[in-house]
């Protein structure tokens, strides 16, 4: 029998932690685990939104200001090697505390992102049963690491960027292409790519990340049929449950997939670590 898994952010905070360990052993990149659960990963990337200093909120909860504080000081001395900016996710369970030291150090929040989980029969139904796309083209799985070049940059440039993905994070995508458990997507229209998402099978759960469109090709459903694809792959693995993280952007197309919330995760950035250091100290 099944255990039911717990609504409340976990299944989103474990499957992360599983994503950032396996990007961790990909070469360019830098991890190191705390003995108090936290993890810290340089991907080799100067975006703060692809390096990670995560907390253990199960540990953490029980923790005094002196040992948040020596937790992030271990945060910032690992990132200050690189001086690469980076993000610390707050899951509920992290303490005060360790929001109080942060915010010393100058490290402010910077956005809400909202941990989302569904089971992953029912959020196929919910799919199916939505309007279809006229246009019947399919996903196709990204399995050839000369595409990585092409991959990366149509998930950076449909998170809005302005330029093109950096070499660090095309490196990361053409690690992960082939690696176990994890299985990039993407939808092409007009001889591109048009539409991204990977799948990560690493953990207790599924997860869903890089889900992304290109602006000239977004309000057609893409997103949609990205999702569903993901959710296909976990089912046919063996996963009932799926989880992921929603910007605010993308939280109203995860609710119309069957998705529903389970808890607010507050998203600190961390400029200069270095910076930040110095005021700890």
């Amino acid at each position: 029998m099944t255990t039911r898994q717990p609504f409340d952010g976990t299944i989103t905070y474990r499957n992360l932690r599983s994503l950032l360990v396996a990007f961790g052993s990909f070469s360019g990149s830098r991890l190191l685990e705390n003995p108090c659960g936290a993890v810290f990963l340089d991907g080799g990337t100067d975006s703060a939104y692809e390096n990670y200093a995560l907390a253990d909120p199960g540990r953490c909860e029980r923790s005094s200001r002196k040992e948040a504080r020596s937790l992030v000081e271990e945060g910032l001395m690992f990132f200050a090697q690189s001086q690469r900016p980076h993000l610390w996710p707050i899951f509920p369970g992290v303490p005060v505390d360790l929001e109080g030291v942060l915010e010393d150090c100058g490290i402010k929040r910077d956005a809400v992102f909202f941990a989302m989980d569904a089971d992953a029969r029912a959020s196929l139904q919910t799919m199916k049963s939505a309007e279809e796309d006229p246009d019947k083209t399919e996903e196709a799985w990204v399995e050839d690491m000369d595409l990585a070049r092409a991959w990366a940059d149509a998930t950076w440039l449909g998170f809005d960027s302005e330029e093109s993905a950096p070499e660090s994070f095309v490196a990361l995508v053409r690690n992960a292409i082939g690696t176990p458990d994890l299985f990039p997507a993407a939808i092409h229209r007009d001889g591109e790519m048009a539409a991204t998402g990977m799948l990560t099978t690493g953990g207790e759960t599924a997860g869903i990340y890089y889900v992304a469109t290109l602006p000239a090709f977004r309000r057609r459903g893409l997103g949609r049929k990205i999702v569903r694809a993901l959710v296909e792959k976990a089912l046919s693995i063996g996963y009932e449950r799926i989880c992921l993280l929603a910007t605010p952007e993308g939280r109203p197309l995860y609710r119309r997939c069957g998705f529903r919330e389970a808890c607010e995760v507050g998203i600190r950035v961390c400029e200069v670590p270095s910076d930040c250091l110095a005021r700890l100290r």
